[in-house]
């Protein structure tokens, strides 16, 4: 399966908060030790460079995706999580388990995560409600893929009482057959709190780069 034509597989899920460490690549990359470095590697080699010689994007049989210019909006700085309120600390943590359950491929714990009239949308128009996307595209992620590498970094949160938007930065990486992909981009996440306990309502990503 040609990865770069199913950007959903790789996207499907946010990415991620938690650095993790990951076992080493088969001998064919041995210069990217891991699975995670080379993700970045491939990130770094492709940010807008199409023309550039790259001796890591050659040993790994991959190209980078067309780059395109957004007028020079800039991605905001991270968030200062020294600040957060009540709230956004208990929202950071419902996506630290999102992530957490991603990674040990555990779909009960995600699926508890989200409310039962949940909705993702991909770029393009593509939507799944909880059930597809748990039997689906979840099924499918952990099926595929090997050394699962996920990241999920919010850049802003903004809540109510009873609702939340986080806007996001994603990475989301592995093995696909052995050969390293990832797809990185933004994404909205949003959440409505009942009975003192907040959950993903919806997921918009957008933004993304498919290696």
């Amino acid at each position: 399966m040609n990865i770069s034509k199913h950007p959903l597989a790789l996207s499907l899920l946010f990415c991620s908060l938690i650095p993790f460490a990951l076992p080493t690549l088969a001998s064919a990359e041995a210069d990217n030790s891991n699975t995670r470095a080379t993700i970045l590697s491939m990130e770094k080699e492709c940010t807008g460079k199409l023309d550039k010689e790259s001796a890591v994007l050659k040993k790994l049989a991959v190209q980078c995706r067309p780059y395109v210019d957004h007028g020079g909006a800039s991605t905001p700085e991270a968030l200062d999580e020294t600040k957060l309120s009540a709230d956004q600390k208990s929202i950071m943590s419902i996506l630290t388990q999102y992530v957490s359950s991603t990674k040990e491929k555990n779909s009960d714990t995600l699926g508890s995560l989200l409310t039962e009239d949940f909705v993702i949308i991909q770029p393009g128009g593509n939507a799944w409600n909880k059930q597809n996307y748990l039997e689906g595209g979840v099924a499918h992620l952990f099926a595929m893929f090997t050394e699962l590498s996920f990241d999920i970094e919010p850049i802003r949160i903004n809540t109510t009482d009873t609702a939340a938007t986080v806007i996001a930065t994603f990475r989301l990486g592995g093995l696909h057959m052995g050969k390293p992909a990832t797809t990185f981009g933004l994404g909205t996440i949003n959440l409505v709190k009942k009975a003192d306990q907040w959950k993903i309502q919806h997921i918009h990503n957008s933004g993304m780069q498919v290696y």
